[in-house]
């Protein structure tokens, strides 16, 4: 669906358009009434003026036909400032969160690894009771076969 703004500037590129057509056609009419002999020259000033009114009409269509592609311009270049603003906004933010998952991934690493190291510890200490707990053992056979 065109919008109204841009349908009413194809409806006056047509009118315009049909318009030159018509200038054309009368201006032969004129040129063929001019070397024919005319009985009034009422009617030549009233189809010149006439054809006066037609192109002040024109190009007053002309003139703001050209205002509104002007506002348009100036709405496109608007609405373009404005998609720059939000992509690189956009684009920040995504940078952003990419920060964000690196930082917590680096953040998970090193909790892996306290984890793990902690692990590894509490394994030692395991292995070292019963190491002790062996030779405890080991001690009391020892003192029940000496008794």
């Amino acid at each position: 669906m065109t919008p109204p703004f841009i349908r009413s500037q194809t409806q006056a590129y047509n009118e315009l358009k049909s318009a030159a057509r018509s200038n054309s056609l009368l201006t032969v009419d004129a040129a063929a009434a001019a070397t024919a002999p005319s009985s009034s020259s009422a009617s030549t000033s009233s189809v010149i003026a006439a054809q006066q009114q037609r192109i002040l009409r024109l190009e007053e269509e002309a003139q703001e036909l050209q205002a509104s592609l002007s506002e348009l311009a100036e709405r496109l270049a608007a609405a373009r400032a404005e998609a720059d603003r939000s992509s690189r906004l956009a684009e920040a933010r995504a940078r952003e969160a990419e920060e964000a998952r690196e930082e917590r991934a680096v953040e998970a690493r090193v909790l892996r690894h306290r984890h793990r190291q902690e692990l590894d510890g509490a394994r030692q200490e395991a292995n070292q009771a019963r190491q002790e707990i062996i030779a405890m053992q080991e001690e009391v056979r020892l003192l029940l076969l000496l008794f």
